[in-house]
């Protein structure tokens, strides 16, 4: 809550009474407080999935003058599904029963579909009735016991997967009585269950939930997009069990806000050049180059971690990071990465590959750039944080000191 207290300027100097009583108007006069109060809400709405099958008909009336060689004829059933489903759905055909005979009200004959294999119109047997989904091979009619699946979809479906077309085919001989002989089939569509979202179904940074992250496996990835800038990064869910950016956070000259940023009040993220970091007096600094964004901690913990804050294991509260991510903590024994690296043989091995080392900013300049720093949000005193540190040997420190003013890098990890 920002307080904007608007006072009134006294006239000076009185050189009458009518004056002097003006002055004691204002003097009395209230003074007035103006207050902005800004808070977010948020909105979800659950969308339950939905589906529905309509089936045009209109072209299964059969009119067929038969020859002794039998004359063959076919016509399209088309079937068209309606869901919302991301997961997609399901669609089978069959008998309407565990028969499958077209048969006559007039006549003993049936029209059947029995044989064994595919066949086509030229060696379909006489006064047979079969499907086919290319109308050029045709099965036989399967039972509601033994439904065929037509279609089986993981994903909402597009534009051309919502119509499937069985194409019917008769095949006539002029040694079935006349008459009209019929059968009905069935189609039957099951909408499939919203999919369980993993890390890799996601497309922007701002949709990570810890349900996402634990619904995805160890080393699934994805590419995500922040919606404050429109960089992308590549995200991981890594051993330790937590997803983490897998490339470094570049963003400068933005005002972050609690509607995309880890942050409860406005926060205005600077751009900046190499000069700005001092380990004894740099304060706000944001620098991009090479691909890589370097921070002071105060910009880092978006001016939440200060030099005002000396006890040990005590992490800012909030960052720069994208809407559900933060700073990894640097907790000794117990912090994020310290817990992604304790299994230091995996961490070479698996995880050192996601940490770049480009080095660190002091000073005016890029030092030691065959060594990985990285910020965490605890802080180590009143001059220094924790930071994750690799040399050049790939040794890793995952409780190092940082100065909070030199220029470190950052990689998020999710809430």
């Amino acid at each position: 809550m920002n307080h904007n207290l608007k006072t009134i300027k006294k006239a000076g100097a009185f050189v009458s009474v009518v004056t002097f009583s003006a002055f004691l108007l204002n003097l009395f006069a209230p003074i007035t407080f103006s207050y902005a109060v800004d808070k977010t809400a948020e909105v979800n709405v659950s969308v339950n999935p939905m589906i529905s099958l309509t089936l045009n008909t209109s072209n299964l009336q059969f009119d067929i003058s038969p020859s002794p060689e039998g004359v063959f004829e076919s016509k399209p059933l088309i079937a068209t599904v309606d869901t919302n489903s991301t997961g997609g759905y399901e669609l089978y055909f069959s008998s309407e029963d565990n028969t499958t005979d077209m048969t006559s009200l007039t006549s003993s004959s049936v029209v059947a579909s029995d044989f064994t294999g595919t066949v086509t119109s030229s060696t379909m047997g006489a006064n047979k009735w079969a499907y086919s989904l290319d109308n050029t091979d045709f099965s036989k009619i399967p039972t509601l016991a033994n439904q065929v699946a037509l279609r089986n979809l993981n994903h909402l479906p597009t534009s051309s997967e919502v119509n499937t077309t069985v194409n019917i085919a008769v095949k006539i001989n002029n040694l079935l009585p006349s008459g009209d002989y019929s059968k009905k089939v069935t189609f039957t569509a099951i909408a499939h269950a919203t999919p369980t979202v993993t890390i890799g179904m996601l497309h922007n940074m701002q949709q990570i939930t810890s349900e996402v992250c634990s619904n995805s496996i160890t080393h699934e990835t994805g590419t995500l997009t922040d919606l404050r800038d429109g960089n992308t990064y590549t995200v991981a869910k890594l051993k330790d069990g937590k997803c983490w950016m897998t490339q470094d956070l570049k963003i400068a000259n933005y005002k972050a806000t609690s509607a995309d940023s880890d942050v409860d009040e406005d926060f205005d993220i600077p751009v900046s050049s190499s000069t700005g970091f001092n380990p004894h007096t740099g304060l706000e600094n944001a620098y991009v180059v090479n691909n890589s964004g370097y921070y002071t901690w105060y910009v880092a913990t978006a001016g939440t971690g200060t030099r005002s804050m000396t006890q040990n294991n005590i992490a800012a509260e909030k960052s720069i990071c994208p809407k559900g991510w933060r700073l990894p903590t640097g907790y000794q024994y117990s912090g994020d990465f310290y817990m992604l690296s304790q299994q230091y043989s995996d961490f070479v091995t698996a995880e050192l590959p996601h940490f770049t080392k480009t080095g660190y900013m002091s000073s005016g300049s890029l030092s030691y750039t065959n060594y990985g720093i990285y910020h965490s949000s605890t802080n180590h005193g009143e001059r220094f944080q924790y930071v994750l540190g690799i040399d050049n040997n790939n040794s890793v420190t995952p409780s190092g000191d940082g100065y909070k003013g030199e220029g470190y890098k950052i990689r998020c990890v999710a809430r």
